[in-house]
């Protein structure tokens, strides 16, 4: 049997992040270390990237059985920066990655879904007496699918 066409939609999610490295043309290499649903707690400085659904996602009933899905997700990464003076330097390169990754190649995410539309993005500094900066971008993956038919091929 498939994933359900949500952890698959989460799956190809993660795999379009773990594309972000220097050697792919990124700023960074968060890409490295892709984590979802799970805190990322070891400070290391090295660039990590953790995907989370913060909210239930929206289901509009829609014409022949059919559901319209708008998923949020949420992403936010961080790194020491290359830079103790100008450190949101570093937290602007890694917002790029993040919006590049996501917006600038396959918004559907090899058909899975129909779109992917940004909610909101940003920056930011490091707390106090911290060494991270960090990047984050709220979007929702919009797909349809067969009403009450988690495992089916998109509609």
């Amino acid at each position: 049997m498939p994933d359900p066409r949500r952890l698959q939609v989460l799956s190809a999610t993660k795999t379009r992040f773990q594309t972000i490295t220097v050697s792919n043309g990124y700023n960074t290499n968060a890409g490295q270390r892709v984590y979802h649903g799970v805190p990322h707690t070891k400070d290391d400085g090295d660039p990590w990237i953790v995907m989370s659904t913060p909210e239930p996602a929206d289901y509009v009933e829609a014409a022949q059985n059919h559901r319209h899905v708008e998923m949020p997700v949420m992403v936010e990464a961080a790194m020491k920066p290359a830079d103790p003076a100008n450190p949101l330097a570093s937290a602007e390169l890694l917002l790029g990655d993040l919006e590049k990754a996501i917006f600038l190649v396959d918004r559907t995410l090899g058909g899975l879904a129909k779109n992917v539309v940004s909610n909101r993005a940003g920056t930011r500094d490091r707390e106090d007496g911290g060494e991270l900066v960090g990047a984050f971008v709220e979007f929702r993956v919009v797909y349809t699918d067969k009403y009450g038919d988690p495992y089916g091929e998109p509609a």
